[in-house]
């Protein structure tokens, strides 16, 4: 993940001080802005560094499945929950029983074997909870350290200023990394369209225009 904005140091900071304790941590941030990323930056500062690193997408998932993956979990893995929001009722109550005992019904039992848990949602999850549509209880073992995760468009900048350092021409020049966008420019671009050009600027595709 590329940034120097204040916003993402402090995510970068908040995220290398939650590395070395085993706290829930719930990821904020829109889809795409690079929140498994930041899970595995935790995950890769941690302890638990050597364990696996196993991502759930609860969007979609039928009842039932978080429950059965985590009994397949080993010791020392960080478990990520992507849009943990959407997890049914039934596994809510799941994850919380592992949260609250350790215990991860299967043969490991319960103990430091549990995984260490980093949830991800797009949506307000306080806001779910007081609307009734989230457990409560559950949310607050998962958010003891809420990390925000700037958006994409807000680090069009970042990256062009990461560009320019990496330019051949050591210049930025536009036919390296295109025009430098205005903090304006860069906040009129839809999330789509600063995704594509980050995404065009890190392969090395010339951009030349502006946004229209």
């Amino acid at each position: 993940m590329i940034g120097t904005s204040p916003a993402f140091q402090r995510m970068r900071n908040a995220a290398r001080l939650v590395a070395a304790t085993d706290v829930g941590v719930l990821v904020l941030g829109e889809p795409g802005s690079g929140r498994r990323s930041l899970a595995r930056e935790i995950q890769a500062q941690s302890p638990r560094v050597d364990g696996p690193f196993i991502p759930f997408p609860c969007a979609g998932a039928p009842p039932g499945a978080l429950a059965e993956r985590i009994r397949e979990i080993g010791a020392g893995a960080t478990l990520f929950l992507d849009e943990v929001a959407e997890l049914p009722p039934e596994d809510q109550a799941r994850l919380l029983h592992v949260i609250a005992t350790g215990d991860l019904g299967a043969s490991l039992g319960p103990g430091p074997q549990a995984p260490r848990i980093i949830a991800a949602s797009a949506v307000d999850l306080g806001q779910a909870a007081a609307a009734g549509q989230f457990r409560r209880d559950l949310y607050l073992r998962l958010c003891v350290v809420p990390i925000e995760v700037p958006p994409l468009r807000e680090r069009v900048l970042d990256h062009s200023i990461d560009l320019v350092e990496r330019c051949p021409c050591k210049h930025g020049c536009p036919a390296c990394v295109g025009p430098v966008l205005s903090g304006d420019e860069a906040n009129a671009l839809t999330p789509k369209a600063a995704a594509l050009r980050v995404l065009r600027l890190l392969r090395g595709e010339a951009i030349a225009e502006r946004p229209s």
